[in-house]
């Protein structure tokens, strides 16, 4: 696993007079079919979070408000890449094990990420390793 397995969905947003929906994560896009969890974070701006991989999980991320860069690290090949996600332009992003991830606040304001991840956060086996992407 590593840059090549990470995909993107660009989503379908559903809008009427009380604003919008979209579908983030669907049941076909999973690979085990298993429930995780899901998580909200809000970002400060100019702040990271991240700067960390996992072994098992795989994340899903979405900003549904404000602007954030994700930069990834392939932890065995060293190789990285960028990507830009607003609710501009509302995407999901999966990011795989062995896939060092950061995510910067590059906007004015907080920013709102929803993370779903695919096995519950366990603090006995965290699963999280850190290693840094973005200072």
């Amino acid at each position: 696993m590593g840059l090549d397995d990470v995909k993107i969905h660009d989503l379908i947003l559903h809008k009427d007079e009380r604003g919008w929906l979209s579908e983030i994560i669907r049941a076909e896009q999973l690979e085990d079919k298993t429930f995780g969890q899901i998580t909200v974070a809000v970002t400060a701006p100019n702040k990271v979070r991240g700067n960390h991989y996992h072994r098992h999980k795989r994340e899903w991320f979405c900003v549904v408000k404000g602007t954030m860069k994700l930069c990834l690290k392939d932890v065995k090949t060293k190789k990285t890449s960028e990507y830009i996600l607003s609710e501009k332009k509302l995407q999901s992003i999966r990011i795989t094990p062995g896939l060092s991830h950061a995510l910067k606040n590059i906007g004015a304001e907080d920013s709102i990420l929803i993370i779903y991840y695919s096995k519950p956060y366990d603090p006995k086996d965290a699963d999280t390793y850190p290693e840094k992407v973005i200072g």
